[in-house]
């Protein structure tokens, strides 16, 4: 029969690993907590960055001629920017502008799809002022890309934690 000094001693032994335990326990969940929410600005990040990058994707295929309009990479991009224009306004605040930006070039970039088609089907001088009136649109859409680096940069940039 054990001795009630052995009984303590087991009960402080015991005692004591349990708390070592339940500390152990607590750091884990800790550092997963950390890892979860370092995982979740990952993911932020790269579903924002890649708005961005779809939607100077379709500013560049757009820029191209009237037969590019026609092709399965113009569809794609077209495609993808318009997934992007969508998702964007659950992935960013109300008033970063960023989905008022990617709807502007959405417009836009409509109004240079018909004037580069309808430039294809007329003659001369109205195929001339089409192209002129599509090189404007597509200078607009450029100021407006300029304008959604900026909207976008400080949701994009990781050294602040914009969750």
């Amino acid at each position: 029969m054990p001795s009630p000094d052995q009984h303590n001693w087991v009960s402080y032994f015991s005692a004591i690993m349990s708390s070592c335990v339940a500390t152990m326990a607590l750091w884990v969940a800790s550092r997963q907590s950390k890892t979860n929410m370092a995982k979740l600005r990952l993911d932020l990040y790269d579903k924002r960055f890649a708005i961005y990058e779809n939607t100077l994707g379709f500013f560049q295929v757009l820029g191209g001629g009237t037969e590019s309009l026609q092709t399965d990479a113009f569809v794609a991009a077209q495609r993808s920017f318009m997934k992007s224009y969508r998702e964007s306004q659950f992935l960013f605040d109300d008033d970063s502008g960023v989905f008022e930006l990617l709807g502007k070039i959405n417009v836009d970039a409509y109004k240079v799809i018909a004037s580069k088609t309808r430039a294809r089907e007329m003659p001369g001088a109205h195929a001339i002022k089409l192209v002129a009136e599509a090189n404007d649109v597509y200078a607009t859409i450029d100021k407006s890309v300029n304008d959604l680096e900026r909207a976008i940069s400080p949701y994009i940039r990781f050294n602040k934690a914009l969750i």
